[in-house]
């Protein structure tokens, strides 16, 4: 499974999608850890369990890996954000905390050498592995594997550069049309 790098990464994306109104006080640094927590959000098995079983990696990838709860985490999502921004657009909003959940589990999907994750839970509680990896991931049974967790550090950070250049480049592109318009 990627690392919080590749996944963290989609908040600068997530950031440029909530639009110019967004607010320029306080209140920036918490959407942020929002976008953040919305980023990562279906790895909080890993503590749900550790507290249950003592083996934190053990269903990983299970039940919050599921495509079909993307949607109630965006209801969640909504909520959480208006408390912060009560001018916030609840269907932008909605559309950025579902797509969040969901590109996570995707990414999870595409890692390489992966158990797969439960994508439809729990219509199909089976764990479904995509045959294409993009994901070098990161290697939880063998934390000694310093050359696997080097390529993935370098690998994320490259994906982490590249989704950044790309939402800098479509914002400017998006300022400039603004300006012109």
């Amino acid at each position: 499974m990627p690392s919080p790098i590749a996944h963290g990464s989609l908040v600068f994306v997530a950031d440029a999608l909530l639009g110019q109104d967004k607010p320029r006080d306080i209140r920036k640094p918490i959407i942020w850890a929002m976008l953040l927590f919305a980023s990562v959000a279906p790895d909080f098995d890993i503590a749900l369990n550790w507290i249950s079983s003592g083996e934190p990696f053990a269903g990983h990838g299970s039940y919050s890996h599921s495509l079909l709860l993307a949607p109630l985490f965006g209801v969640l999502f909504v909520c959480a954000m208006k408390i912060v921004w009560r001018e916030a657009k609840p269907g932008r909003v909605f559309a950025i905390g579902t797509g969040l959940y969901a590109a996570h589990v995707l990414m999870d999907l595409v890692t390489h050498d992966s158990r797969g994750v439960a994508l439809l839970w729990p219509i199909i509680p089976d764990r479904i592995a995509s045959p294409i990896g993009i994901f070098t991931g990161v290697n939880h049974s063998d934390w000694s594997r310093f050359d696997l967790h080097l390529i993935t550090l370098i690998t994320e950070t490259l994906f982490a550069a590249l989704i950044f250049g790309i939402t800098k480049y479509i914002t400017g592109i998006r300022r400039g049309y603004k300006a012109h318009a």
